[in-house]
């Protein structure tokens, strides 16, 4: 039987989704990468309950977090207003993109 993954692809969907709190599988494999994706993105790691441990990942207290924008996600943004507003200004488009997915609204 094959344990499930938690990849920094799931955390990034976990932002985007406006969640603060990914619970982990029991069992499941979390990447090193998904593990500095939720750091960075401020996300807290949590073990599903029934499994009664709990991974953590979020900046000390007191750290501000600075939160950045998946540079895929602003590409796939920018290029699908551009489909449906052809005649928009792409660098504002590409501005107001990333001001929405950096404060998590993407």
């Amino acid at each position: 039987m094959s344990r499930p993954v938690l990849s920094a692809d799931d955390v990034r969907a976990s932002r985007r989704r406006g969640e603060t709190r990914l619970v982990v599988p029991e069992g499941a494999l979390v990447t090193p990468l998904a593990k500095d994706e939720a750091q960075r993105l401020g996300i807290e790691l949590v073990a599903d309950l029934q499994s009664g441990s709990v991974a953590r990942s979020t900046p000390p207290s007191g750290e501000r977090h600075v939160a950045t924008c998946d540079p895929d996600d602003l590409e796939r943004v920018v290029e699908r207003v551009r489909t449906q507003v052809p005649d928009a200004d792409q660098a504002q488009v590409r501005e107001i993109a990333r001001r929405i997915l950096e404060r998590g609204g993407g």
